[in-house]
Parts: C-alpha cells; structure tokens; sequence
C-alpha cells in the first residue's frame, strides 16, 4: 500500500504519487496531488475563464475566433464578456499554464496566436464545471437595488416602472421560447442554457405581476 500523508488541505488524504488510489477507511475522501493541485485551481476561476477555456477545448482557436463563437451563441446574454477582455483573460490562463499559444501566420495576414488547451487546463475545465453544476449562488440583481430605493419614488412612478420592466422581460421571453422552438439539431448546452433563462424570465414575470398587485398595498405604509 503507498505511503499516505495528511496535509492542510480541508483535512483530506492524498497521496504523493499521482495515480496510485488505496482505501484507507469507509468515512475519508481519496484523492492525489496533482487532482488537488487542479482542484485548488479550478476553485478560482472565474466564469469568463471557464467560457474561454471551454470554447478552447472544443478547438483551438485565435482570439477573434473565440469571440466570434460567443457572438454566435448570444453568450453575452448571460455572461459578461467584453472584446478586450478575452485577450487579457487569454493572458491569464497562459500564465496559469491552462492554455498554451502557437504563434501562425498566414499570407499577408499579421502574426496571430493560436491557443490550444492543455492537460492542466482540460482537467481544471471538468473540475470547474462539476463546482458550478453543482453549486450554488447568489443572485446579484439590478432589480433589487432598485427596489430597495424604491422609497424614493411617487407610486406612479414606481407602477410605471414596474410595467415597463414586466414589458421587456415578456418580450424577452418570448423571444428565447422561439429560439428553444426552432432549436432542432441545437448542442444539448445550448438547449439547457436557453431553457434555463426562459424559467428564469417566466419566474421574473409572475413575480412582478405579483408586485403590481401588491403595490397598493405597499404604498399605503412604508417598505421595511
């Protein structure tokens, strides 16, 4: 049986050689070195990193190229992902050694980078999606900062406000059930992330024709 050591690591087992998995007892976690070393990494990357890598893994790409995958994807409806960012976030994985670059030239064409991931960055991609399958968090929503200044407005004011974003968001969802509609022969992910920002809007919708209801109700006092 391989030596095991107990690190500060949550308190989990591992052991010193990658690869050699033993029991120990019915109740520790088992892992290696190296599966912690792309665990510790994955944990912090951030979403934009896991798109990039992802797109990546899928095949190797320029930059314009990437950026062209999440404008085809509509990506940018449910991440933040500016153009000038992917080249600094490119910079990051590859100093994280989680995507490497071949620079290629062709024709009259500038020099350009092409990033391929690597074995690192293809395990920290899987350990990185389980962590935000899986996970959970908060939603940081520009609704709510609105509605806890909310006590600033007339109860007009307010109303009209509320209409109009109900107005949009159904808009919005109608939208996205067309898009899921016409979806034959869509990737599986695409499908999911359209299907999950429908249950989303559909939530948003009842919610502020909730509110609507209720605001006669609200204004009579104050919002505590």
């Amino acid at each position: 049986m391989p030596h095991a050591k107990r690190y500060p690591y949550k308190g989990i087992f591992f052991l010193e050689k990658a690869g050699d998995l033993s029991l120990f007892g019915e109740t520790i976690i088992y892992t290696t070195i190296d599966h912690i070393r792309v665990v510790k990494l994955a944990n912090k990357l951030s979403n934009i990193e896991v798109i990039l890598l992802s797109i990546v893994n899928e095949k190797p790409s320029y930059a314009y190229e990437i950026d062209k995958t999440i404008e085809l994807r509509q990506m940018r409806h449910w991440v933040k992902v500016g153009v000038a960012s992917i080249y600094q976030v490119l910079k990051r994985l590859e100093e994280k050694k989680l995507v490497s670059s071949q620079k290629e030239k062709e024709g009259r064409m500038p020099e350009r980078k092409r990033y391929h991931v690597t074995d690192d960055g293809k395990a920290a991609l899987v350990e990185a999606s389980k962590r935000l399958l899986s996970g959970f968090e908060w939603h940081y929503l520009d609704l709510n900062v609105g509605l806890e200044t909310s006590d600033l407005l007339t109860p007009t004011e307010l109303s009209d406000c509320i209409k109009r974003r109900l107005a949009r968001v159904q808009a919005n969802r109608k939208r996205l059930e067309e898009l899921y509609a016409a979806g034959n022969g869509m990737l599986f992910k695409k499908k999911a992330v359209i299907k999950n920002l429908i249950s989303f809007r559909r939530a948003e919708e009842n919610y502020l024709a909730e509110l609507l209801k209720d605001l006669p109700v609200f204004i009579t006092g104050s919002i505590t």
